[in-house]
């Protein structure tokens, strides 16, 4: 280096791994730094998706062993160092501060270290691939001085595979960090999970032998990677740029990756990258809605367009992946090798944006050719995407209008039966996996009717008209959205269509025997009865039942407030003169207690069945 910092000329600030690892400093990680964050449990996280480009890599070396033609170098970025500070006063030895890129750089020395360790222990060709390396992971391997110095979190662990791998004695606890915190260091488990990794990875490459393998993992690992070096002026603070760096950038969403790869590839066609995001497909996921955030518990962090993405690769590749950045990222590049050209890959990426804008509150169009009532889907009723998918995949197939219909309200059905049993939906996500992998190409009442009433797991059974009636007398039923969705159908099913009647959205969900009923002399004479013993078990039996669908109805505000909670005979005239008829039914009671509550919920339970049949007619 000619500068005066050892600072690398503009020609050098990109070389292989390998290159900059034998350079005459040492890399130290700044006290300010985070931990080494890299989890090799986190499946689809850069490590795993930093293994899987060096097992590209080797298997590209082992398929052609002429030395005038190697794998092209992967761009692992840019390494972001403090070069200013001055050389130990004790070893002379030169110092680089790395301001960014200290995981990347940890886990290339972790992958070193435990390719040394599976060569020693496994294939007995170590003591040439210690040497081989030697250069690699110490600065000054006199004095055992590592060519990284992690920060005082990770140094115990990193210190202890380092010496133990080369067979230097080092008493672990020397350092300032307590064991307890040393211990919560994720050195030990990359540095395990490579050696597994490398190990089933030989294990698999037969008939190549084990030796050349080990060899073209280390000059994968060396030279198969490039970084930039960037170092930083002498104007620079260098913890000032390491906070602008994580605290203010904006990180890179899914569609920036999507769109990024997309561009890439057209670009590779003259001109064919203007003209894609000139076009009237590409433009429509340009449009601000889709940056807006889908504010849904599931899927909080993405925007809508990650959130239509994540459920569109469902819907087109019928499999399941974790909706993070990285899965649905890889789980593209799957998807876009299907097609031969990008155009037809565009056109099926576009294909349900205008469902799910639709389902989403988006616009008040409904999409061309989905003539059908999507009902409990619509987001602002019942806020889950998950069936999303098959949504897309019933009203955007070739089916008629007809069948579409059915297909939508089976589901529908499906869905209401399932919460008013208070039937879990954790599993949702997985289900509709299966059932756009039964749906296909070409979505058929029969096919989907057959599936979800086959399934016998609670995750996914269909409830029929007993489990329904059965389950109404006991599930709490809550006041929601979805809730309040079902009240509404069964209002409006008590009504002649031509009647005319309160509006349903002026009505709130509201308790017939209060929560606090048994504050109330006059509701605990009603309820228990005023020459009864009342227990506490009783009080507990009625509460159980507080919030079953036998004991709510709907009122409107002004109602609700002269209601409160006054007793029955005391609100008689306010549900006689009401236009909701399910009030209507309730001033003819006299009392009200638990059968009356079990007996209405039968009643509800059987309407529920009537307004969402267990079969769709034709």
């Amino acid at each position: 280096m000619n500068s005066q910092n050892d600072a690398p000329q503009k020609d050098d600030h990109r070389k292989t791994v390998g290159e900059w690892l034998k350079q005459p400093f040492e890399w130290r990680i700044p006290v300010y730094q985070r931990h080494y964050a890299w989890d090799s449990e986190v499946e689809s996280g850069p490590i795993h998706l930093f293994w899987e480009t060096v097992k590209e890599q080797t298997v590209a070396r082992l398929n052609d062993q002429r030395t005038d033609k190697k794998p092209h170098q992967h761009y692992l970025g840019a390494v972001l160092v403090d070069n200013k500070t001055e050389p130990d006063a004790i070893d002379g030895i030169k110092r680089w501060d790395v301001v960014d890129g200290q995981q990347r750089l940890t886990t290339i020395q972790i992958a070193l270290l435990a390719l040394i360790r599976v060569a020693t222990d496994e294939y007995q060709c170590g003591d040439q691939i210690k040497e081989d390396l030697v250069d690699f992971v110490f600065s000054d391997k006199e004095h055992h001085h590592p060519r990284l110095v992690p920060t005082n979190f990770d140094k115990e662990q990193f210190r202890t595979v380092l010496f133990n791998v080369y067979g230097i004695v080092f008493d672990f606890g020397s350092s300032q960090v307590s064991k307890e915190n040393a211990n919560k260091s994720k050195i030990f488990s990359t540095f395990e999970f490579f050696q597994n990794e490398y190990k089933s990875f030989v294990e698999k490459k037969h008939p190549h032998d084990e030796m050349d393998i080990i060899r073209a993992l280390k000059e994968t690992l060396l030279d198969g990677f490039d970084i930039v070096l960037i170092p930083l002026r002498e104007t620079d603070e260098a913890q000032k740029i390491f906070e602008s760096l994580n605290n203010y950038a904006k990180p890179l969403t899914t569609f920036d990756l999507i769109r990024n790869n997309v561009f890439d590839r057209a670009a590779k066609n003259t001109g064919m990258d203007v003209k894609l995001f000139e076009s009237s497909s590409w433009q429509q996921m340009e449009k601000p809605y889709w940056d807006g955030k889908a504010d849904n518990r599931r899927t909080g962090w993405n925007t809508h367009i990650e959130a239509y993405v994540a459920r569109m690769l469902v819907a087109k590749m019928q499999k399941e992946f974790r909706f993070n950045r990285n899965e649905i990222f890889r789980t593209y590049k799957e998807f876009h090798k299907t097609f031969s050209s990008i155009d037809e890959e565009i056109k099926a990426l576009v294909d349900y944006l205008d469902i799910y804008q639709y389902l989403d509150g988006g616009t008040e169009r409904k999409p061309d050719g989905a003539e059908v009532d999507f009902g409990v889907f619509l987001h602002e009723i019942w806020p889950n995407r998950d069936f999303y998918p098959a949504i897309f995949l019933i009203a955007g197939s070739g089916a008629s209008a007809q069948q579409k219909q059915r297909m939508i309200r089976l589901l529908e059905c499906y869905v209401i039966r399932r919460g008013v049993c208070k039937l879990s939906l954790a599993h949702y996500n997985k289900h509709a996996v299966s059932i756009c992998a039964e749906l296909g190409d070409n979505p058929s009442y029969e096919s989907l009717s057959n599936m979800l009433k086959t399934a016998a797991k609670d995750t996914t059974v269909f409830p029929d008209d007993e489990r329904v009636k059965t389950d109404c007398l006991d599930a709490k039923f809550y006041p929601s959205p979805f809730q309040r969705y079902v009240f509404d159908k069964i209002e409006e099913s008590m009504h002649d269509k031509k009647a005319e009647r309160t509006r349903l959205s002026d009505l709130t969900i509201d308790h017939i025997l209060p929560k606090k009923w048994n504050t109330n002399e006059k509701w605990k004479n009603i309820v228990l009865g005023a020459d009864t013993d009342r227990s506490e078990m009783d009080v507990m039996v009625v509460d159980s039942h507080i919030d079953t669908i036998g004991n709510l109805t709907l009122l409107s505000g002004p109602n609700n407030l002269v209601k409160s909670n006054r007793p029955m005979d005391e609100v008689k005239e306010l549900f006689e003169e009401t236009t909701v008829k399910l009030n209507r039914q309730l001033a003819q009671e006299e009392s009200w207690g638990l059968e009356k509550i079990r007996a209405r919920s039968k009643e509800l339970a059987e309407k529920i069945c009537e307004i969402w049949p267990y079969d769709i007619p034709d």
